[in-house]
């Protein structure tokens, strides 16, 4: 978004000691009115909830001591205001409920409030005077608890790096590895307005809004690319300067003072239709776009206007003071935010500031005027005082920390980025300042630290300089490790992907053809490095910058001690085609989709494709299969997508085969293909892709197969996105219709089985277990016939025992007392076995 441009408007020199008596005035007169109102300022809301059943609204209201002993009996009043009144508007206005003055106290009333609801409301107190008049005790303030009513409760979108980009090329920034993008929406050319033909028409708050359709249906294009590619993306809510013959809706938008001479303007946040339509988009945006299903994709971050601190140029609202634009601004963005938190729990919202820190000038040496240029470190910490006075919000800040002079690309040169908080400028040398700042008590949201992205940044590399280039190259990537080695910067997205010449610079990663400012035409040395540099060949690819900007510069950011292998956070596998010989024996075979039957099973048009359709081939039987109509761009690949919803089917996968036919225009004679297979990553794993290319002669089916097993075995057999890519393997691609053919896709898995062998498997398993349970019913058998013939033999032993003992009653006395007794044996023989048990002797 930035444009090169020459802002030093000098004052003239009477006006300056004019503006400065004017700012002493106002800076007395401000004192004075706190002080006057300190005691009231101490009255306050201290909670206002939605309940449970998000049916009532409870309000708690805390008063001072003294202004409760002096307003015992009297009856205090809750105002409710839409987000573009203010409380100069309470006379005109009947309170919503009142309540008897108390230390503290608890007002009910109800969510719904007609055909509406009262979400987007701000509430205040106020007391009646003796005039008749209604006098505010306390600041306004908003909903707490927005998440009761969020339909997506889950986690916030992982990535596993902070690499970002302003995608222009789709297929280009996925094998990029780029994970963090934002989209810019201007207000005025998605908002109509009023009804037309184009129009697409949604209800909100009882009242019909219009939007243009065909817009609607590309963000949806483009954020569901995106986002299914594990892409973080970033809406950058802005507003375009306007044009003649605007309907009145649109011009509503605009504050009367805004500069003919602006990039972009500031949202009129006092103007009721202004602000309706404003409030309904961004809910609109929040409910269609974190919806749990991610039906149009997953954009779950705001970030609200462009540089908000420059009034002069890229956020014009006309000569305002800084607190009055900010508290204008801050209606803007609370209403951004409500409307996220209340459709995504975990959403995240970010006021944009300028790189000019404690400077008021956006360029060094420029003049400032106060009423259109504030530093950032002022706007910034007003903006926090005036968010915490209506309830306190993790609000997250976005920067744009572009070298102080936007033509040089030695940032690292930078005399005016500072290492101290009074730095008249804040870039990529000096990062550290800010995210320092951000970490102070009076910055953070309780105990947390506020998300800080970059959401933009780039410096210029001139494709017809190499040594410019190489620059640029070098500066990207001193710019990226510092940013990777911040624990508190959450993205760092680079502007832009291809050059345009309309910037009087050259910041993107691709050179653009003399005859366009859009097509790329050919990669510049900064695409090598932006594409390693998150990889395992991070320091291969950067090798070059100690050198070229000297080991002092280079220690800056990179200090002894760094591993490169810390920045590693992407692991690609490329593979070429599998021959058929490869797999033809001891793997089975298994069919994941199977496209002749009628669904396109998951399949849709992503990336440069037109749409995707079941039709009819004459050349494969004539067998319905799916059909994918693509629009021919050089450089770029083209193709379809398919989200992995059922995981397990391919298990143990270890060579993929599909069946296609790729159709293109006489003269093409081949077409490059891949295959693309994608594991996210998050915080703690790596983002693992699988990339198999092959080039297809066009109009003929053909069976192409690929070996995963290396991709399977490093993700676990877990797939996030299957991508099938066709382009044309040089800069032109001849005019005509391009197409791709599917029948099916099939999987194959080393040692499993097929259908048949498992149904052999289950009738060995059958007769296992009929030999077993035979084997078991004979041993059963054995143990209870050696059991009866055990107690059998007790039972005959039993009647010998008894027999004996009948014959012992009948003998003579014993032995040593029978005079006819044998002589006593011999006392060296041994004796004689008489015993009548003796087995031997029976």
């Amino acid at each position: 978004m930035k444009k090169i441009k020459n802002h030093r408007m000098r004052l003239a020199p009477p006006l300056i000691p004019l503006i400065a008596v004017m700012i002493v005035l106002m800076t007395l007169l401000a004192v004075s009115v706190s002080a006057a109102d300190e005691s009231a300022a101490k009255n306050e809301i201290t909670s206002i909830k939605l309940n449970k059943s998000k049916s009532d609204i409870q309000i708690d209201v805390s008063l001072t001591t003294d202004y409760f002993n002096e307003n015992k009996s009297a009856t205090l009043y809750v105002f409710e205001l839409a987000p573009y009144q203010s409380a100069s508007a309470l006379d005109a206005l009947e309170p919503v409920a009142d309540f008897k003055a108390a230390e503290t106290a608890s007002v009910k009333i109800p969510y719904i409030n007609g055909n509406t609801n009262r979400l987007y409301s701000k509430f205040l107190i106020a007391e009646r005077r003796g005039d008749g008049s209604y006098g505010v005790i306390t600041s306004a303030k908003y909903i707490e608890n927005l998440t009761i009513l969020a339909e997506n409760t889950g986690d916030y979108p992982a990535t596993s790096s902070k690499k970002g980009l302003q995608i222009q090329m789709f297929s280009d920034a996925q094998q990029l590895g780029v994970q963090h993008a934002t989209i810019n929406i201007p207000l005025n050319e998605y908002i109509l307005g009023e009804n037309s033909s184009g129009a697409l028409s949604f209800v909100f708050g009882g009242q019909t809004y219009y939007l243009d359709k065909d817009k609607i249906a590309l963000l949806d294009h483009r954020v569901k690319v995106y986002s299914d590619a594990g892409i973080n993306v970033y809406f950058n809510i802005v507003l375009t300067p306007p044009t003649d013959g605007m309907n009145a809706t649109l011009k509503s938008f605009y504050f009367d003072g805004v500069s003919t001479e602006a990039s972009l303007c500031a949202l009129n946040t006092k103007n009721e239709t202004a602000m309706k339509n404003f409030v309904a988009f961004m809910d609109y945006l929040a409910s269609r776009y974190t919806r749990e299903d991610h039906a149009y994709g997953f954009a779950p971050n705001f970030i609200v206007g462009f540089e908000v601190n420059s009034n002069r140029t890229w956020n014009s609202a006309g000569p305002i003071e800084m607190s009055n634009y900010i508290y204008s601004y801050c209606t803007a963005f609370r209403a951004a935010y409500t409307a996220m938190k209340s459709h995504f729990a975990n959403g995240r919202v970010y006021i944009s500031l300028g790189n000019n820190f404690t400077s008021m000038a956006s360029e060094p040496g420029a003049a400032a005027d106060p009423l259109y240029d504030y530093a950032a470190k002022d706007f910034l910490d007003f903006f926090n005082t005036t968010i915490k006075n209506s309830g306190d919000i993790p609000w997250g800040l976005a920067v744009n920390p572009y070298p102080s002079d936007v033509t040089s690309t030695e940032f690292w040169l930078d005399s005016y980025a500072e290492d101290n908080l009074s730095t008249p400028f804040i870039t990529m040398k000096n990062i550290a300042v800010l995210t320092r700042y951000m970490n102070q008590s009076e910055m953070m949201y309780g105990s947390e630290v506020r998300s800080v992205i970059i959401s933009e940044f780039g410096v210029s590399g001139d494709p017809n300089d190499q040594n410019s280039m190489s620059l640029q190259a070098a500066a990207y990537a001193l710019a990226y490790y510092t940013a990777a080695q911040d624990k508190d910067i959450d993205a760092f997205i680079w502007h832009r992907h291809v050059d345009h010449s309309g910037e009087n610079a050259w910041y993107g990663l691709w050179t653009s053809r003399e005859d366009s400012t859009l097509e790329a035409s050919a990669k510049k040395p900064i695409y090598n490095v932006f594409s390693q540099i998150d990889t395992d060949k991070s320091e291969e690819a950067t090798a070059f910058v100690k050198n070229l900007v000297g080991s002092g510069a280079f220690s800056l950011f990179m200090p002894d001690g760094i591993q490169y292998s810390t920045f590693s956070k992407r692991t690609i596998i490329e593979a070429i085609r599998a021959e058929e010989n490869d797999y033809a024996k001891g793997y089975s075979e298994k069919t994941l989709y199977d496209l002749t039957k009628g669904s396109l099973d998951g399949f849709y048009p992503s990336d440069s494709t037109d749409y995707v359709e079941l039709s009819q081939s004459d050349d494969n039987g004539g067998k319905t299969m799916l059909y994918a109509r693509v629009t021919g761009t050089p450089l770029e690949y083209m193709g379809i997508s398919n989200l992995i919803t059922d995981k397990d089917a391919l298990k143990n996968a270890q060579f993929i085969s599909l069946r296609l036919k790729v159709t293109a225009p006489e003269g093409v004679s081949m077409i490059d293909t891949m295959l693309r297979l994608q594991k996210n990553g998050s915080d703690t794993e790596k983002q693992t892709v699988f990339e198999g290319a092959v080039s297809l002669k066009p109009n003929e089916w053909q069976t192409v197969s690929f070996r995963i097993k290396d991709f399977m075995s490093l993700t676990g057999n877990d797939i996030d996105l299957m991508k099938l890519w066709i382009k044309t393997p040089d800069s032109a691609s001849p005019a005509g219709e391009y197409g791709l053919w599917l029948s099916e896709v099939v999987i194959r898995a080393k040692g499993g089985t097929s259908v048949i062998g498992v149904i052999l498997i289950i009738l060995l398993i059958l007769a296992l277990l009929a030999v077993g349970g035979y084997a078991a019913l004979w041993f059963r058998a054995q143990r209870i016939r050696r059991r009866r013939r055990e107690a059998m033999e007790r039972k005959r032993r039993e009647q010998l025992r008894r027999q004996a003992m009948q014959n012992n009653r009948m003998n003579p006395p014993p032995y040593s007392q029978n005079p006819n007794r044998p002589p006593y044996p011999p006392r060296n023989n041994p004796p004689q076995n008489n015993n009548p048990y003796n087995n031997n002797q029976r």
